[in-house]
C-alpha cells in the first residue's frame, strides 16, 4: 500500500515541538484522526523513541495541532491541540498546550489563515476547542511573516528570538467550570504524611479527576502545599507515588 501523503508543517513553541495541520487537509470526522496522528508521531514505540516517526521520545516532542477557520465571531482561528502517547496509543484532546499555543499566530499567518501588516504587530484571536477558551497572540512582523531575531531567551531554549505574547482570556473553569472547583482557597487533604493544606485550582483538581479515571498519571507543577521537600513523601520511588496518585495527591513527581 502507497504512502498518503498530507500536507503539514513541523514548528516550535516554547519549549515544545509539533506537527502543525490545517483542518481542511484531515479527514472530515475526528474519529478518523487518531490513526494518522499516532503513525506521524511513530506511536506506539516500545523502545520509546519514537524513531519511525516526527516525536522525540518524550511528551514535550510528542504533539500535534490542527488549525481551521473559526467557529466562533470572535475568534480568527480554531485550534485543536491533541497529545500524543510515546509507548501507547493515547491520543489525549483533554486540555490545551500552552507552550504549542505560541506557534498557532504565526502558523496561521504564514498559512495565509489571517492577514497582518507587512511590518509591526500582529495579532491573532485563537479560539482553542480543547478548553473553548480565548487566547490573544501577539508578535512582531516582518516582511509579513514573523519576525526572525528578538533578544527574548527562554529556560531549556539556546539563543534568543522575537517574542510572542499569548493573551489567555477568563481561562478559569475550562475543565471544572470554577477556577476553585472547591470553593475553597485552600484545603486540607488527609494523607499517609497527616493532614496537609493546599491550594487547589481547576489544573490540580483535573489532573486529580483525570488520575482517578485511569488515565496516564500526570506531574504537576502549579500547587502549593506545606508539605516539606524533606517529608519522606518525596523520596518514595516514582512509581510508588503514581500507584498512590488519587489517594494521596501530595504524593505528587517533584519535577521543578
Amino acid at each position: 500500500m502507497a504512502n498518503a501523503r498530507l500536507r503539514a508543517v513541523f514548528m516550535r513553541g516554547g519549549t515544545s515541538k509539533a506537527v502543525m495541520f490545517r483542518r481542511e487537509d484531515l479527514p472530515a470526522d475526528p474519529k478518523d484522526w487518531d490513526p494518522i496522528f499516532l503513525e506521524v508521531m511513530g506511536s506506539p514505540d516500545p523502545n520509546g523513541r519514537q524513531l519511525d516517526g516526527m516525536g522525540g521520545g518524550i511528551s514535550s516532542l510528542s504533539k500535534i495541532c490542527i488549525i481551521g477557520p473559526p467557529s466562533r465571531p470572535d475568534a480568527d482561528v480554531d485550534y485543536t491541540f491533541a497529545q500524543i502517547g510515546v509507548r501507547d496509543t493515547f491520543v489525549d484532546y483533554g486540555a490545551n498546550c500552552g507552550n504549542m499555543s505560541s506557534a498557532v499566530g504565526p502558523f496561521a499567518l504564514d498559512e495565509g489563515l489571517v492577514r497582518a501588516p507587512a511590518s509591526g504587530e500582529a495579532t491573532v484571536r485563537i479560539h482553542n476547542t480543547n478548553t473553548s477558551k480565548i487566547i490573544v497572540s501577539r508578535f512582531p512582523v516582518e516582511q509579513g511573516s514573523l519576525a526572525v531575531t528578538g533578544d527574548i531567551e527562554i529556560d531549556g531554549v539556546a539563543g534568543t528570538a522575537a517574542p510572542i505574547r499569548l493573551e489567555f482570556l477568563e481561562p478559569g473553569g475550562a475543565r471544572t467550570g470554577k477556577l476553585l472547583p472547591t470553593g475553597n482557597a485552600v484545603d486540607e487533604l488527609e494523607t499517609g504524611e497527616g493532614k496537609v493544606k493546599a491550594s487547589m485550582p481547576q489544573t490540580l483538581a483535573s489532573l486529580l479527576t483525570r488520575a482517578r479515571s485511569a488515565n496516564p498519571a500526570p506531574s504537576c507543577r502549579m500547587c502549593s502545599t506545606t508539605m516539606p521537600p524533606s517529608s519522606s513523601a518525596w523520596k518514595r520511588s516514582d512509581a510508588q507515588r503514581r500507584s498512590r496518585w488519587a489517594l494521596r495527591p501530595t504524593s505528587i513527581r517533584r519535577d521543578g
